[in-house]
């Protein structure tokens, strides 16, 4: 049977009420914890499943229920707004949802580079930036990544106004590259990747974080600062069996896809599903290498300063002028990451099982 809520939980909106903190246990003693995944369960979050699978969270007194999501930002409003205990979103949508006045704190990284950029046919004749001069993109505006198109192009000396851009939903904008509607796209390579290349596509990606758009931390485990500061115990337990999820999913490939096929049964039934899976834990796995941070500090940890640099970032392409800068070592702490650690072993067959997909994300 599934593990996966498909369905939105109800709004309960507000801040977190006090009462809310209190233990909530099932039949077997277990606390009852809410989590939301910021998209589809996908292959990129093979991780939660394996860490729900293989009991790293029950062993911790929890009994954690997975939703999916429905965009970085929605899912981490869900966790503001009390829906979830926590959830899972973009780095840089924690911080701007905080030059809002919107207040999260992330307890760990699962990853260190979102992977967001432009996409085009493995044989298309675009072999850089400026190569898109007169091109079609399609992009999907409601997407977190449709942002730093244009300071991608800016950096990279490329007219926007030169460029015919469409706004289209994630499936019909792949699907349109695959058939050659579009010349490229915009997106993140967990969703672009694993999509197309499953159906038999080869692609190609200029990444943004290596043309010229400075980005660090992708996915980050959120919740509530009042849960945080009112039970550590609760967040340390979360999150180190996330961690050991983490851990599992990138030196247990295998044995997570089979784990991941067995929690979300909705995987069975899509055309190349298992390819569909196997590729999208690839791209998690290049982000999570993109970094030496978690070989050096331990699974989870984020660099302050190069977090605080992403909020620059953040700031100037995603935010109106003038706006202040967050505090930035108040949202994103490191007092629960870093405890589950891989072997220079485990990394370095970790970097050999994701060699493959290297060629499409280093365009």
């Amino acid at each position: 049977m599934s593990v996966l809520h498909l369905t939105r939980r109800a709004a309960v909106g507000g801040a977190l009420a006090m009462p809310a903190l209190r233990s909530r246990l099932n039949a077997q003693g277990l606390e009852k914890v809410t989590f939301t995944l910021s998209w589809l369960p996908e292959g990129f979050f093979a991780y939660v499943f394996a860490a729900h699978a293989n009991g790293y969270w029950k062993q911790r007194g929890l009994d954690v229920a997975i939703s999916r999501g429905n965009g970085s930002i929605p899912a981490a409003q869900a966790v503001v707004n009390g829906q979830y205990d926590f959830g899972i979103s973009n780095a840089s949508v924690v911080i701007q949802l905080a030059t809002q006045k919107v207040a999260l704190r992330s307890l760990a990284l699962m990853d260190y580079d979102p992977a967001m950029g432009v996409a085009v046919r493995a044989d298309s004749p675009i072999k850089s930036p400026r190569d898109l001069a007169g091109k079609t993109v399609a992009q999907t505006l409601a997407s977190s990544d449709a942002a730093y198109f244009a300071p991608f192009c800016a950096a990279n000396g490329v007219d926007l106004k030169g460029i015919n851009l469409l706004n289209m939903d994630a499936r019909v904008r792949n699907q349109a590259l695959v058939e050659k509607q579009v010349d490229a796209i915009t997106g993140f390579a967990s969703s672009m990747l694993s999509t197309i290349k499953s159906g038999g596509t080869d692609i190609r990606l200029m990444l943004y974080s290596e043309f010229g758009i400075p980005m660090y931390g992708d996915i980050a485990l959120l919740t509530q600062p009042p849960r945080a500061d009112a039970r550590p115990d609760l967040c340390q337990a979360m999150t180190d069996g996330m961690m050991e999820g983490v851990k599992f999913a990138v030196t247990q490939i295998d044995e997570t896809l089979k784990l991941f096929l067995s929690e979300v049964a909705e995987a069975k039934l899509m055309r190349n599903g298992p390819e569909f899976v196997r590729l999208g834990m690839a791209v998690h796995r290049w982000n999570l290498l993109s970094s030496t941070d978690p070989k050096t500090q331990g699974l989870g940890w984020a660099d302050p300063a190069k977090i605080a640099h992403l909020a620059e970032t953040v700031l100037k392409y995603q935010a109106p002028a003038g706006t202040p800068m967050p505090d930035t070592a108040a949202i994103f702490s490191n007092r629960f990451a870093g405890r589950v650690r891989m072997s220079d072993a485990e990394w370095s067959a970790t970097a050999a099982a994701t060699e493959f997909v290297r060629s499409s994300l280093r365009a």
